[in-house]
C-alpha cells in the first residue's frame, strides 16, 4: 500500500491536498500498528496502597475498603490463600497459585485472628515462611495465568506475634512472559504494633495466558534475626477494572483522528474553489 502511494506521488497522480490526506492516512495506520503492538504486550504491575485499618474484617462487607479492586467491600472475592492450622484456600478461576516458601507455621496465641472466609466467626492466622540469610529476598508464592485477566492481589502481613517475622519490603515481579517489576515496596510500617493484620495491594494488568508472577520480600533479620523467619499470612485475589487500553480502543481513537484530518483537507479544498 505504502509503495503504491509513493509511486503515484512521484508520477504526479496525487495532488497536494490528496498528498496531505494520504500522508495522514499513512501516519494513522502506522500509529495504530505501533499502538496495537504495544497494547497486546502491555502487562504491567503496580503498587496500589496499604490498608492499615481493615485488619481482621477482610470479609465483612459493612466495613468500607477503598482498596478493594471490585468494589464489593470483600477482599478475596475471586480467591484467597490464608495460612491457619492448614491453608484455607479458594483458587481464582484464572490462575494457579503455588507456595514457594520452605515452611509453614500455624500461628499461636500471639497471632492475629481474621474473618473466617468459609463460615462464621474468625480463624487464627499463620505464615508461609522461609529462614534464610539476613536481608535476603525470599519468594513466597507464584501465580501462573490460565486466562487473560487484570486483577488485584492483596498480601497479608503484620499478623504475627513478633514484627520481625513479616517482610520489611514486598515485591511482585513477572518471571515468564515479560519483565514487569514493582521494585521493593516498604511494608514495615508498624514495627511496634505486630498482630494487626495489614494488607498490601498490587495490580497486575493485562496478564496473558502462561504469564507467571512471583511475590517475594526481604527481611532485615532473615535467618539471623530473633525469630529467624520471613513470611506472609496470605494472598487475596479480586478483579479490577483498571487496564491498559485494548488495541480496538486505540485503533478507534487514531481512526477518529485521521477521519477528522481528512474532513479538514476536504473543507479547505472546497473553500479554495
Amino acid at each position: 500500500m505504502f509503495n503504491n502511494i509513493k509511486h503515484n506521488l512521484l508520477r504526479g497522480k496525487i495532488n497536494t491536498g490528496k498528498c496531505y490526506a494520504a500522508n495522514l492516512v499513512i501516519f494513522s495506520v502506522m500509529a495504530v500498528s505501533a499502538a496495537t503492538s504495544r497494547a497486546v504486550h502491555a502487562q504491567t504491575i503496580g503498587f496500589v496502597g496499604a490498608d492499615l485499618t481493615t485488619h481482621a474484617s477482610w470479609r465483612t462487607s459493612s466495613v468500607t475498603k477503598t482498596l478493594d479492586g471490585d468494589g464489593d467491600n470483600i477482599y478475596g472475592t475471586d480467591g484467597y490463600y490464608i495460612q491457619t492450622g492448614g491453608t484455607i484456600s479458594s483458587a481464582p478461576a484464572y490462575a494457579t497459585v503455588a507456595r514457594l516458601t520452605t515452611s509453614t507455621f500455624p500461628g499461636n496465641g500471639g497471632y492475629s485472628s481474621i474473618d473466617n472466609p468459609t463460615g462464621s466467626g474468625s480463624v487464627r492466622t499463620g505464615v508461609w515462611y522461609s529462614s534464610t540469610g539476613n536481608g535476603s529476598e525470599d519468594n513466597f508464592a507464584s501465580i501462573v495465568m490460565s486466562q487473560a485477566k487484570s486483577f488485584r492481589i492483596g498480601i497479608l502481613v503484620d499478623n504475627t506475634d513478633f514484627p520481625d517475622i513479616s517482610p520489611d519490603n514486598l515485591r511482585v515481579k513477572q518471571t515468564v512472559g515479560g519483565s514487569a517489576n514493582t521494585g521493593l515496596i516498604n511494608s514495615y510500617l508498624q514495627p511496634s504494633s505486630p498482630s494487626n493484620s495489614d494488607w498490601y495491594f498490587f495490580d497486575i494488568l493485562n496478564a496473558k495466558v502462561g504469564d507467571t508472577f512471583v511475590i517475594s520480600g526481604t527481611n532485615k533479620y532473615g535467618g539471623s534475626g530473633p525469630q529467624a523467619s520471613n513470611g506472609i499470612g496470605g494472598i487475596t485475589f479480586d478483579s479490577t477494572s483498571s487496564s491498559v487500553p485494548e488495541p480496538g480502543a486505540i485503533a478507534l481513537g487514531v481512526g477518529a483522528f485521521s477521519l477528522g484530518g481528512l474532513a479538514l483537507v476536504r473543507r479547505r479544498r472546497r473553500l479554495r474553489k
